[in-house]
């Protein structure tokens, strides 16, 4: 295993030193600025406001907004009842809104398990809310409600679906100042169990109208005494990825599920995104952090950081980066008021290759990006932009 793991050092060390950088004017960016076409492939749908966060499962996409709730579409080849024809011909068809219900909410995150069809949504008052999504199509109904955490300010969740009951993981933020916490900052990660009290959460759903009577609390958080600095968190292999975990440093840590953290490391600028991927054939993992100067990309191993200087591989530098995707060999970085990059990554033992960048407007903040068949679905300030570049 050792040897191994050097060996993808090595090699990520050597392909540091032939990077590809395709910026240039001919590189995808603002209409105007550079006068291509391309943006004749642009689709932009801006009655939903201002897009938190994105998730696809299969061709179902479903869009978290700041106060206009939530959106589910379909992508299809042929029309249907409530289509937006793109510009590549295929349709976008809206199957489900909530935009009264979505009023104040500011909802941050946006998650479907296939396992329970269950649709999860958590917004900035700490709140969680969940529906089964057959359910909310066919009535028409809101997701539920289910408070369940300190008084706090909730910033990012995940749901862990490897056991009968769904498992929440939120990362709450209390800040000085704030009405909840005065002279009391702290941030943490918290748990929510959904428990069946029947045969299936399904059935307890349809009994009881809600999910209140079958959710429990931990009486103490996973991740306890975090720094206020803390950015984001992601959950992958049984592991906690922080983002900036210790007060007056900036770094990210990696934590066991019993909160215990397992390794740091210290970076030269604040953390503000973090991302996990698991190598194959290994339970090792590759750690992605997206600082205000770039992406670090280095390895997992043993249970700790690598500390061999030559295994760090820094790309986008001199951006920030606030959101890490990657699926189907592609890793998306999105840069806010810079954009969004592509870079191609079919084998995670080479660099990733950049092959795309899309520049925002002055008007406009890229905060979520996520590839599906083709297009990209770029969230802004202003609505959601779908490219058709492929």
């Amino acid at each position: 295993m050792i040897k191994k793991i050097y060996i993808l050092l090595l090699l990520l060390f050597l392909g540091c030193q032939n990077r590809h950088n395709p910026f240039s004017e001919n590189t995808f960016g603002v209409c105007s600025e550079f006068g291509s076409n391309w943006c004749s492939n642009l689709d932009i749908l801006e009655n939903v406001g201002r897009v938190r966060d994105l998730h696809f499962d299969s061709n179902r996409l479903f869009v978290a907004t700041e106060d206009r709730g939530i959106y589910i579409y379909d992508i299809l080849s042929e029309e249907g009842e409530n289509s937006y024809l793109l510009k590549n011909g295929q349709f976008l068809d809206q199957v489900y809104e909530s935009e009264e219900w979505g009023v104040g909410k500011d909802l941050r995150s946006i998650y479907y398990a296939d396992e329970y069809d269950m649709l999860f949504a958590l917004d900035y008052n700490n709140n969680t809310y969940l529906g089964y999504v057959d359910i909310l199509i066919s009535s028409s109904t809101s997701l539920v409600q289910n408070s369940c955490g300190p008084d706090a300010n909730a910033r990012k969740f995940f749901i862990n679906t490897n056991s009968d009951n769904p498992e929440i993981y939120i990362l709450y933020k209390c800040f000085e100042g704030s009405s909840q916490c005065i002279n009391n900052p702290y941030q943490n990660v918290a748990t929510t169990v959904l428990q069946s009290l029947g045969s299936s959460l399904y059935d307890d759903f349809e009994f009881f109208g809600d999910f209140s009577t079958s959710s429990s609390c931990d009486a103490s958080p996973q991740i306890p005494d975090l720094s206020v600095d803390v950015n984001d968190m992601f959950f992958n292999d049984n592991h906690f990825f922080i983002a900036n975990p210790s007060s007056g440093v900036n770094s990210f840590g990696v934590y066991d599920m019993n909160g215990n953290l397992l390794d740091e490391y210290i970076t030269d600028s604040p953390v503000r995104s973090i991302y996990a991927l698991s190598l194959d054939g290994s339970a090792n993992n590759i750690i992605l952090a997206g600082t205000e100067n770039g992406c670090y990309i280095t390895l997992l191993d043993d249970g700790g950081i690598s500390d061999i200087s030559e295994s760090k591989l820094i790309i986008a530098e001199g951006l920030t980066i606030y959101d890490i995707f990657y699926e189907n060999n592609r890793l998306i970085l999105s840069s806010g008021p810079r954009g969004m990059l592509v870079y191609d990554w079919d084998n995670m033992l080479s660099e990733p290759i950049e092959y795309l960048r899309i520049f925002s407007t002055n008007s406009e903040y890229s905060s979520v990006t996520r590839f599906y068949n083709g297009m990209y679905f770029v969230g802004t300030e202003y609505g959601l932009q779908i490219y058709n570049l492929d």
